[in-house]
């Protein structure tokens, strides 16, 4: 697939095919439009209004950053104490 429209992602997204992703990034804390589908991360990029795949650097980047922040996720989650 080369382009993906934000409803069909959307789509893809409710029925669980794609992952959204969800975490604040940068100084500015924004969520950047991205999802990852069969692998491959997915992205809305500036002045566009469709989903394209992110270039290798970007999908490295946003790779990195998930397994990051899941493994963050699951050491602060291990920590909870009732």
């Amino acid at each position: 697939m080369n382009e993906i429209s934000r409803e069909q992602m959307a789509e893809l997204i409710t029925n669980g095919t794609a992952t959204p992703w969800t975490h604040p990034l940068g100084v500015e804390g924004d969520i950047p439009t991205a999802a990852t589908l069969a692998d491959t991360w997915y992205v809305v990029l500036d002045g566009h209004d469709h989903y394209t795949p992110a270039a290798a650097d970007l999908a490295a980047v946003l790779t990195s950053a998930h397994c990051a922040l899941a493994a963050a996720d699951a050491a602060i989650g291990a920590q909870h104490v009732e």
